[in-house]
């Protein structure tokens, strides 16, 4: 699998240091601009067509979790989310309804958080 599709199965954005702890080159990685990805910070590559939940989870360090992550598992909620919910280690950027760490490690994949966290946050923040 190239660059390309690898970045595509995560949903379109990628950290280098996960593109690199694959198997991909830098030029590889560089390749990516021809076609089509583009660096919306240093170190993140993401086409077009990404995830947008996934983009502003990746450039704020933090995993999709409570009502947001719930709709991605196929869990029941009573309202869809208006604002994302992102678990963060930091109390930085805006746009996003913020919770805590997460408890249950997941591969570094997808920015999502596990069903457990996901629960967690929800009980907590959806009363």
């Amino acid at each position: 699998m190239d660059a390309l599709e690898y970045l595509v199965s995560l949903g379109g954005v990628a950290r280098v240091g996960l593109l690199r702890s694959n198997g991909h080159s830098p030029a590889a990685i560089r390749r990516l601009a021809a076609a089509g990805a583009s660096q919306p910070r240093k170190g993140v590559w993401a086409l077009p067509a990404a995830d947008p939940d996934y983009v502003k989870a990746i450039l704020n360090n933090g995993r999709i979790t409570c009502a947001s992550a719930a709709l991605r598992y196929g869990l029941w909620l009573k309202d869809k989310p208006t604002r994302l919910h992102l678990a963060t280690r930091h109390c930085r950027g805006s746009g996003f309804i913020r919770h805590g760490y997460t408890r249950f490690p997941l591969p570094e994949t997808v920015p999502v958080a596990s069903v457990e966290d996901t629960v967690i946050h929800a009980l907590t923040c959806l009363q």
